[in-house]
């Protein structure tokens, strides 16, 4: 934790009380990257970017103001928190909304730094690295274009005060490497673009990359739109949390209040196949990070969403909790820039009773990537359409396709399950933990 930006915090604290508010909050986010980019054999980008921006919200008279600043001083708090007392004046009343409501009163430091691990990385291994990526899919096959390879590197940090003396502070480093492979053969066409995370650099896996978008890319080149039907379709863990994140509105407890949710009226009733369980866990010990606290200062806790099937829970915040007089979940969630809803952190999947090999013996279609998913979903009615690039799998057999539309309703189709596997499988980035699930009947154009 900076000692500077502790001690302006703390100081813009007082000053900002003596304006006689009811309470504020104060978030500030510093952020250092490294970016690489390979061409032809050459380092075609090396850049580094730093950023810092403070947000502040406070509560006057009944009302909600919000500011921000990228001035680190005691002059450019100042002038935000002016900001925010002015943006209060034209806002609407805020009786739900309190600072610092559910958050420890006391003066508690939540430090979290179990996403960062600092290590010393010349710059020359890591331009190599950069450089290899693009070598390596050239090296397997000539005729592949890569256009798209590099490296990042990002550290960050992120602090959360308010005048109840709530001190949270987080700090995480990350670095990403990626490749493509781009094969054309007369009029056939296929690409794939893979990438992998790590925090550490000598755990990235630049080969699994270099492989993955090679095989891609040449089984969809040869890929083919199948017949109209209906079909059984599994979606790679990926595609999965893709699929179920887009309708997350339905866990919105701000939707609901203001009454955006479509599933309020379904809460506490059946809305799944009973075999089907979705947890949101903050701190899985397995998942490439872990969640400390909300955006309020709240410790975050494990929730169960749905549970066998049952519409457990919602995500709440303090205002959100208050308006419903339910407890609150400690899922607070805002931008430095934005005003108080509500999110999820990392969510888990129960597994099933099936094995993985015996849910794929039948006939299934795989979907590897969806184009155009979230244009043309509908949070409220729960439709959807995609554009799909997958296999058609049939007795072991995998035929690859492309060019077809998968559609359907995601309400109905969480009812559609003929089967969860008791494997779990994590997806590319170790943010979604789900078994294989086989959705029944779902509609394709060919």
């Amino acid at each position: 934790m900076d000692n500077q930006i502790k001690i302006l915090l703390d100081k813009m604290i007082d000053h900002t009380l003596a304006q006689e508010v009811d309470g504020c909050e104060f978030m500030v986010s510093s952020a250092s990257s490294l970016s690489l980019k390979a061409q032809q054999k050459l380092i075609s980008e090396y850049k580094v970017a730093s950023s810092q921006i403070a947000g502040v919200r406070l509560k006057l008279n009944g009302k909600i103001g919000i500011g921000y600043c990228e001035e680190m001083s005691e002059k450019g708090f100042k002038t935000m928190v002016e900001q925010a007392m002015t943006f209060s004046k034209y806002a609407e009343d805020a009786p739900f909304e309190e600072i610092g409501a559910g958050a420890p009163k006391s003066d508690v430091a939540h430090v979290n730094i179990k996403n960062y691990f600092p290590e010393k990385v010349a710059t020359d291994e890591k331009k190599e690295l950069c450089l290899a990526l693009e070598g390596k899919v050239k090296e397997k096959n000539s005729s592949a274009k890569c256009p798209y390879n590099g490296l990042s590197e990002s550290t960050s940090e992120f602090y959360l005060f308010n005048h109840l003396g709530v001190k949270c502070y987080a700090k995480s480093n990350s670095y990403s490497c990626y490749t493509s492979a781009l094969l054309e053969n007369n009029d056939k066409k296929g690409m794939w673009y893979k990438s992998d995370r790590s925090r550490s650099f000598y755990e990235l896996r630049p080969d699994l990359c270099v492989d993955e978008s090679l095989n891609l890319a040449q089984d969809f080149m040869q890929g083919q739109p199948i017949a109209t039907g209906k079909y059984n379709i599994v979606f790679t863990p990926e595609t999965l949390g893709q699929f179920l994140g887009n309708f997350s509105l339905m866990f919105s407890g701000k939707a609901a209040m203001e009454g955006r949710n479509p599933m309020l009226k379904k809460l506490k009733t059946s809305v799944a196949d009973k075999r089907f369980t979705l947890r949101d866990i903050a701190q899985h010990p397995d998942a490439f990070g872990q969640s400390l606290f909300d955006s309020e200062g709240c410790l975050h806790k494990d929730l169960t969403l749905i549970e066998k099937g049952y519409f457990k829970n919602m995500y709440h915040n303090s205002a959100t909790a208050k308006f419903f007089d339910v407890k609150n979940t400690a899922h607070a969630a805002r931008s430095i820039k934005g005003m108080l809803g509500t999110g999820g952190t990392l969510w888990t999947i129960d597994p099933g009773e099936e094995s993985d090999h015996g849910l794929r013996q039948n006939t299934y279609l795989e979907v590897h990537q969806m184009d155009g998913f979230g244009p043309n979903s509908d949070a409220v009615s729960g439709d959807f359409s995609f554009g799909c690039i997958g296999y058609l799998v049939s007795q072991g057999e995998r035929r690859p396709v492309k060019e077809i539309t998968v559609s359907g309703n995601y309400y109905r189709t969480l009812n559609q399950i003929a089967g969860i596997s008791k494997e779990l499988f994590w997806d590319e980035g170790r943010d979604f933990l789900a078994p294989t699930i086989l959705f029944s009947d779902l509609q394709v154009a060919g």
